[in-house]
């Protein structure tokens, strides 16, 4: 994550961002005109790639997660997340239990060895309060879960707090591990409550006595925050204080008291949160590469999360399989400032898929609720003959035999190629060889991974409220997103996406259905990338919008939507959709009478049975090309 500033910032900060700037094209860099002949053929190439994994390679037996759904192109979906099955006489390991006063970290690994030693099937965690405090090593997590399968961890009525900016359970080498009951937090200091004051014609940024912070609290974000009743901000202000490119990062000068020139874009008085961590460790982290050992399966079952300097729940580089059951992220009951996870709640990125996240509450985060991604590795650098490149970030999943689709920086998709030899590490870059050239592919293009393309996902009855997010950022295929509740939000609710350009992540929204979902006082986006809705399918390139599709078969069906600042519903970069049968009640609030239902750059839309009421709700607005084979709905 941290390999390139401009890829840090996930999608949902961008609704506080007064005018979000994204890539020029590069000096010299031409696009190339679209040419419906070429590049229709190519998309649909590229949509088969992306779209073939619709049934789980995993087989399903008794206890597993399961799931089935007709996709909107008619084929059949399979999801499928195995829980454990240890061997009838696998024994019960109970870990050690610790003294608040200790360490117990040391006591945890002891009883992770026990279970390899004996193949446990269980690992039992005490009642009580677990204070980590140290690392096995560098690279590691607090609890360090490695190399073990068919283990369920039954840590109910078990706390860990974690005391160091490095993941908490960390999970790599395993298979078919489930981790239930546990409740989860971390003793930093994260975030402060802040006011905005004026002193000899500088703003400065005062911490509130009840955070004592020193010099070694550095101040990275600031977001203007209703702290008297714990609530998000719609379209408040925000400043993005990024430590590694920030030419004036804000200086401690004692007295809780923090001075930037930055400061200046502030309002004087404005009650702020301010974040002390820039994307710090996840409480939940998935680490792993590709290999015979690398991880997949893995069941959160009943977890609580309370607060993290990063994200709640990172997935990252996982074989397949992750399933989020009946859990919450939310802010700890009593706490001074009611936030969870101060960025995304769960981030999943690569991987092949078969991720369910249902029944759970995610709640207080300063982030996205859930953002499911896929890993996207930009060209630094090409041979003469095209055939060896240097791959930025993510490049180290990239194994011998995968084969790498190729885009343009515009979304353009320009071909694929098999990978032939075994990567090159050269450092945070890889040297890949491929058995072809791919005509257009230079510096500044992009590849995807087909073989770790995340397909097949649920989200499905969950609650996503109170925070500073997108309730859903879906940027993967095959996908179901249905029954869930998402209210009061500061941006807009669900994003069907992928981005070449600015955030540089992401598959593209392929075969995913939209329906059934209650939407409540969704917020305010502001980037120039499409008619901001409540749902919003578009895509993002250098430039800004994609002007290519990079989206297919979308169904957005029978949601029920209401008092949303922005429109309703916006389809932008995307072909074969339907939109149908919604209800948009009072949305449109921040700009009354402008179109609630948004087409333009898009193509195969159809519009049938939606509804509108309240008196700020406009109408359906069709900007696309005249041949371009769009369905209006009459009498919206």
């Amino acid at each position: 994550m941290k390999t390139s500033t401009r890829f840090l910032l996930a999608a949902a900060l961008l609704p506080t961002l007064a005018l979000a700037q994204f890539d020029p094209l590069p000096k010299g860099m031409q696009v190339a005109p679209a040419n419906p002949a070429v590049d229709g053929p190519r998309f649909l190439e590229w949509s088969a790639l992306a779209t073939a994994a619709t049934t789980s390679p995993a087989k399903v037996e008794a206890g597993d997660i399961s799931k089935h759904w007709k996709a909107p192109d008619g084929r059949e979906i399979q999801l499928v997340v195995k829980r454990p099955h240890p061997r009838p006489d696998a024994p019960t390991v109970t870990m050690a239990k610790v003294a608040e006063s200790e360490d117990a970290r040391p006591a945890f690994d002891a009883a992770m060895a026990e279970v390899r030693a004996k193949q446990a099937g269980r690992l039992v965690i005490p009642k009580g309060l677990y204070h980590f405090r140290s690392l096995a090593k560098p690279g590691t997590g607090h609890a360090q879960i490695e190399d073990v399968s068919d283990l369920t961890i039954d840590g109910r009525g078990a706390t860990f707090v974690f005391s160091l900016n490095q993941p908490g359970i960390m999970v790599t080498h395993s298979q078919r591990v489930a981790v239930v009951g546990l409740t989860m937090e971390s003793a930093l200091h994260i975030i402060s409550a802040a006011t905005v004051t004026e002193k000899d014609g500088q703003n400065l940024l005062v911490i509130d006595p009840e955070f004592p912070v020193t010099d070694r609290d550095p101040v990275v974000y600031v977001s203007e925050y209703d702290i008297a009743n714990g609530k998000w901000l719609q379209g408040g202000q925000t400043l993005i204080l990024d430590p590694g490119s920030t030419k004036f990062p804000p200086t401690y000068m004692g007295a809780q008291t923090y001075l930037s020139p930055l400061f200046k874009s502030l309002k004087t008085g404005t009650r702020a949160i301010v974040y002390h961590y820039w994307y710090g460790s996840a409480s939940f982290r998935i680490n792993d590469a590709p290999g015979p050992k690398q991880t997949e399966d893995i069941v959160i079952d009943s977890m609580t999360f309370h607060t993290s300097p990063g994200f709640a729940i990172y997935a990252y580089g996982m074989k397949r399989g992750l399933a989020i059951v009946n859990s919450t992220i939310a802010a700890k009951p009593g706490a001074k400032l009611p936030i969870s996870a101060t960025y995304d709640a769960i981030h999943v990125t690569g991987g092949a898929g078969d991720i369910q996240i249902t029944g759970t509450r995610i709640a207080n985060q300063g982030d996205d609720a859930i953002n499911l991604e896929g890993a996207i590795s930009p060209v630094v650098s090409l041979s003469d003959d095209g055939r060896t490149l240097r791959l930025g970030k993510h490049s180290r999943l990239i194994a011998k035999g995968d084969q790498l689709a190729f885009f343009d920086r515009t979304g353009r998709y320009l071909g694929k190629a098999t990978v032939s030899a075994n990567p090159k590490s050269l450092g945070a870059d890889n040297e890949i060889v491929i058995d072809q050239k791919v005509a257009g592919v230079e510096a500044l293009s992009v590849a995807r991974d087909v073989a770790n393309i995340s397909s097949r996902y649920d989200v499905s009855n969950n609650i996503m409220e109170d925070c500073g997010c997108h309730a859903l950022v879906a940027q993967l295929p095959n996908g179901l997103v249905e029954n869930n509740t998402m209210r009061n939000l500061a941006g807009n609710a669900i994003r069907l996406l992928t981005d070449v350009g600015y955030w540089n992540e992401g598959i593209g929204a392929f075969n995913v259905i939209v329906r059934g979902n209650k939407i409540s006082n969704s917020g305010v986006d502001r980037a120039r990338m499409a008619p901001w809705a409540a749902i919003t399918a578009y895509g993002g390139a250098v430039g800004g919008a994609a002007v290519f599709p990079v989206n297919r078969d979308l169904q957005i069906t029978d949601n029920i939507i209401s008092n949303a600042r922005q429109g309703c519903v916006s389809i932008s970069s995307s072909a074969k959709v339907l939109v149908a049968r919604n209800q948009c009640d009072s949305t449109n609030l921040a700009e009354p009478g402008q179109p609630s239902i948004n087409v333009q750059n898009a193509t195969d839309v159809t519009l049938e049975g939606n509804r509108r009421s309240g008196s700020t709700t406009g109408a359906q607005r069709i900007k696309a090309a005249a041949d371009a084979p769009i369905a209006q709905q009459a009498n919206y």
